[in-house]
């Protein structure tokens, strides 16, 4: 497994990736870690920080979305 190359092609926007309901969080927990993929073959969507200008947060540009 640590052979193989990972490549996550969706994600839930806005949503910060280190939330438990992000699919980023999903595949790094039970993709990487759980079928031991090795995390520098993997390309994985950040959307915390997804096209956002370098002075403002998810928060500030969404700020009526709920944020656990």
């Amino acid at each position: 497994m640590k052979s193989l190359s990972f490549v996550q092609i969706d994600e839930f926007y806005p949503m910060d990736s280190s939330q438990q309901n992000s699919f980023n969080w999903y595949v790094n927990e039970y993709y990487i870690r759980g079928f031991g993929l090795a995390p520098d073959r993997a390309l994985l969507i950040n959307a915390t920080s997804l096209g956002l200008p370098p002075d403002r947060t998810m928060q500030e540009i969404f700020p009526t979305t709920l944020w656990i």
